[in-house]
């Protein structure tokens, strides 16, 4: 996983109970966490596209890394992984681990 920055950059599905407020049932496609979360100031990075090869970006100010929802998912066969969009506009993807 050349680009991976270890388990900062990758999601987790994350248990959501009947308390969670899910903003659109119809559009989103998980309830995700980051997998490695132990501290509170770790920086989060995301991807333009669903591709290690893309553009990677900081992305700590746009998501809450403990309540990411994703809003699609597509497989990329050269990376191998699973990609999650978990923002829409601007648009930034997170491998699913």
């Amino acid at each position: 996983m050349d680009g991976i920055n270890g388990d900062n950059d990758t999601l987790i599905v994350k248990q959501w109970g009947y308390q969670t407020i899910c903003p659109d049932e119809e559009r989103t496609t998980g309830y995700f966490k980051v997998k490695n979360n132990d501290y509170y100031d770790r920086t989060v990075y995301g991807w333009k596209r669903a591709s290690l090869k893309s553009e990677k970006r900081e992305i700590s100010d746009i998501v809450c890394k403990n309540a990411i929802w994703g809003w699609g998912e597509k497989y990329n066969r050269r990376d191998g992984l699973t990609w999650v969009k978990v923002c829409e506009k601007p648009v930034f993807w997170m491998p699913k681990d």
